[in-house]
């Protein structure tokens, strides 16, 4: 198994994949840092976290569909295009090859977690601003994860059902258009669709009264995760069975 996985890798060496990530992180992030400093400038820095956390949880739901969209399509097409999926197979069964693009795409599920941490921490410290929320990384970085992994996969569930990818890139971008209309729904329809749990999953939850924006905190969510996490499996079962299934 590991010497298919570096043999994956390598296919993806001149695809720029992590490079597309770290730019697509990276507008996401100055995004807010310009956000936060128009925002801080009037407002109290108690409000730092809260207002980061707020406004990471609606770019994600923004930018990470289309984002996930075209990073499942990079690593897919290259088979689909050429048709080698034919070849492959004689040396590697199914569920393995679909086992090896899931862990690629987990990978970049952590990455993106990761590098807004990261970021979150080094601009608190430029900002001289401190998070009260305690042991904040790990909600944050099981929100973005969770959350990310099951955009991922069902991106790759399409991207390997459906030879078109032009398609996954539409559905990414109808997605993102909804993520980011999704705090205006009413709960009961926003929770119907999956990037709007970067919002349910979030330790932050703002208020508003006479024009004041305050925020409290939360223990992290036990049933939005539970549904994420079976949304998570349900995604793999359907694309590795469908896949297998497949004729080529």
């Amino acid at each position: 198994m590991k010497h298919y996985f570096l043999s994956e890798l390598k296919k993806y060496r001149h695809r720029f994949l992590f490079s597309t990530l770290i730019l697509g992180v990276a507008i996401q992030l100055l995004w807010v840092a310009w956000a936060m400093n128009n925002f801080l400038s009037d407002h109290s820095p108690k409000l730092f976290f809260g207002v980061f956390e707020y406004n990471i949880a609606t770019l994600n739901s923004l930018i990470l569909p289309v984002l996930f969209a075209v990073l499942a399509g990079r690593i897919t097409d290259l088979e689909s295009k050429e048709n080698t999926y034919r070849l492959l197979l004689i040396r590697i069964e199914p569920k393995v090859l679909y086992r090896l693009k899931t862990c690629t795409m987990l990978i970049f599920s952590t990455l993106i977690a990761l590098l807004q941490i990261l970021f979150i921490s080094i601009y608190e410290k430029v900002m001289n601003n401190s998070i009260l929320y305690p042991h904040w990384e790990i909600w944050h970085f099981l929100n973005v994860f969770l959350v990310t992994s099951a955009l991922a996969l069902f991106n790759l569930f399409f991207c390997m059902k459906f030879e078109n990818h032009l398609l996954a890139l539409i559905v990414g971008l109808f997605f993102g258009f909804i993520g980011f209309l999704s705090t205006l729904f009413p709960p009961i329809v926003s929770r119907l669709f999956l990037f709007t749990y970067y919002h349910e999953l979030s330790v932050v939850v703002p208020h508003y009264s006479n024009k004041d924006l305050t925020f409290t905190y939360r223990a992290f969510p036990i049933l939005p995760s539970i549904i994420i996490i079976g949304a998570c499996i349900l995604f793999y079962i359907i694309g590795i069975r469908e896949f297998c299934k497949r004729e080529f």
